[in-house]
């Protein structure tokens, strides 16, 4: 079984903040730093921080996104190797497509990304509109 469950202020969940943000960096740096504008999102309080939580506690995924005019931006997301194909990063999405609704977002623009895991995008509506990948929400 799977949670999956926000970090609205990371500042007052370091200890899964800062797990969330190894894992990041070991899925998607491959063990590299997390940049700047990640770490300074977290210390600025400006990021919000979905995780995926195993039954076991551990973190086996994470994404970091805040919002920002009237569209949320994704930083990064990161799922552990030994949980992927499980289908753990959409549902991370779904989440933080479920509160962009919530919070009355228009769209979802991811600021990162590779050319590897433009499938994944575009199995989840995803498309590139020239600048981001990004998917215009609907109201339901």
């Amino acid at each position: 079984t799977v949670t999956i469950a926000e970090i609205p202020d990371p500042m007052q969940y370091d200890k899964l903040s800062l797990e969330a943000a190894e894992l990041i960096s070991r899925t998607v740096y491959e063990g590299g730093e997390l940049p700047e504008v990640i770490l300074d999102g977290i210390e600025q309080d400006i990021t919000t921080t979905v995780v995926a939580i195993d039954n076991t506690a551990k973190i086996i995924g994470a994404a970091t996104f805040w919002l920002y005019g009237s569209n949320i931006y994704i930083g990064e997301i990161g799922v552990d190797v030994n949980a992927q194909n499980r289908g753990i990063g959409h549902q991370i999405v779904n989440r933080i497509e479920d509160l962009a609704i919530r919070q009355g977002a228009k769209a979802v623009r991811l600021t990162s990304g590779s050319t590897s895991t433009e499938g994944f995008w575009e199995h989840l509506g995803y498309s590139d509109d020239g600048e981001y990948f990004s998917k215009h929400l609907s109201r339901q």
